[in-house]
């Protein structure tokens, strides 16, 4: 005869293992809407680094906020490869439903060598849905213990700033003093395994002082909430996997920062105008600034301080121009077909190819000292490593140009401006 409670425990069991195999639903569904409300934190963190960078850089809160950009941009990588991990995992689902004697590797036309490896070194369908399902719910797990973990530091931190006039080092100060108890409740606990503090344990005193101290840590750090996760996880992982994951999250948490402050470029110059502009001088308008080989991508003269009695002016041929070039000139003919070409032969006339420069020519508005340069003679030129095509002129400079001057170029497609300042000798 069965008493109640068994069937009461029973009925309990069932409900719990029903609940573990829908839990995926769930996981789904939190996932998705976790993401969706953290893809905006490393942006919104982004601003008060930066700010905090130009404010106050030697601010202890600025570690912390980059800490705080790293752990979520782990959380949103951590979700990802849930979402991605639990997609492939229903994938194999269905794939499994469909076929049922997917494993049966004799069916497959093979040698029997392959037939013994793929027995001895793939897994089975269900063998690799059991892997996933597992994988996804520990990374679930490990990534909502880090939102926990993360909420209440942000809480304690909140706190702590609003109760200390100055906050920032009063937030550190606690943060330092969680940080001191943890290690000392874990410096504990590696003593009391020693084999020569082994009858420590068998103190009464000692366990009532401990007991204390962890439900203390316990209240004022929550982790009553996430403790069992913590546990769990550490019993279930063999010590190296454990580390290993410590070791990885932890190189990331480190490196991170340093990453990020050295990508990062903060601009303090607000009253300085853009060097593209009429005041400014860009250097990849100036070929004797330009590195080994390299050739810009927009107008460019030989150097800022000019010698010779003419500008050698290099404009690069842009792609984007084509269909502008043939809604303007219908009746020009073109040289190369589009896409990938081997060889080139040239079999236009060279009325054909005036006709063609003329028309690059005519995209560009060209002036010096605001006086526009309308008989300029252009010729097509291919430079650097890079072969980039474009048209190249020589604009003459008298003697009375000596001193500043401005070469104006206005592309007639889209209005972009190029302001190439210049020294005559």
């Amino acid at each position: 005869m069965i008493h109640q409670s068994d069937q009461d425990s029973q009925k309990s069991n069932e409900i719990r293992t029903d609940l573990i195999r829908q839990s995926w639903n769930l996981e789904l569904l939190i996932s998705g809407i976790s993401l969706l409300a953290l893809f905006r934190v490393p942006a919104i963190l982004d601003e008060k680094i930066i700010r905090t960078l130009i404010e106050d850089p030697r601010s202890p809160l600025l570690i912390i906020t980059i800490l705080g950009w790293s752990l979520s941009c782990i959380v949103i990588g951590n979700l990802l490869i849930h979402l991605t991990a639990r997609g492939l995992w229903v994938g194999m689902i269905s794939l499994r439903a469909a076929y049922p004697e997917a494993n049966n590797w004799k069916q497959l036309n093979q040698s029997p060598l392959f037939h013994r490896y793929a027995e001895l070194r793939v897994p089975s369908l269900d063998v690799f849905i059991a892997k996933i399902d597992r994988f996804c719910s520990v990374i679930f797990s490990i990534t909502f213990l880090i939102l926990i973990t993360a909420g209440f530091g942000s809480i304690i931190g909140g706190i702590s700033s609003s109760v200390a006039s100055k906050g920032s080092i009063f937030t550190l100060i606690v943060g330092l003093f969680f940080i001191s108890f943890a290690v000392l409740i874990n410096f504990t606990d590696y003593l009391l395994k020693k084999e020569k503090f082994l009858h420590w344990n068998d103190n009464q005193t000692l366990e009532k002082i401990i007991f204390v101290i962890n439900d203390f840590f316990s209240l004022i750090t929550l982790s009553r909430v996430f403790r069992p996760f913590v546990l769990t996880f550490t019993a279930a992982l063999t010590y190296k996997k454990l580390m290993a994951v410590i070791f990885l999250y932890s190189i990331i948490l480190a490196v991170s920062p340093l990453v990020y402050l050295e990508s990062i470029r903060i601009d303090k110059t607000i009253f300085l105008p853009s060097s593209a502009s009429d005041v400014g001088a860009t250097i990849n308008y100036y070929e004797n600034m330009h590195a080994r080989d390299e050739t810009a991508l927009s107008p460019s003269i030989q150097s800022d301080i000019i010698s010779d009695n003419a500008i050698r002016l290099f404009i690069p041929y842009r792609s984007i121009d084509n269909d502008s070039l043939r809604m303007r000139f219908p009746d020009i003919k073109t040289f190369n077909p589009e896409g990938i070409m081997i060889g080139r032969i040239d079999t236009t006339t060279s009325e054909n190819r005036k006709a063609a420069i003329k028309a690059l020519q005519s995209l560009y508005d060209i002036r010096l000292n605001d006086s526009p340069l309308l008989n300029l003679t252009f010729y097509s030129q291919i430079r650097g490593d890079r072969e980039i095509a474009g048209i190249v002129t020589y604009i003459p400079l008298h003697d009375s140009l000596r001193g500043n001057n401005l070469l104006y170029i206005r592309r007639n497609t889209n209005g972009r401006e190029y302001y190439i300042p210049f020294w005559k000798n």
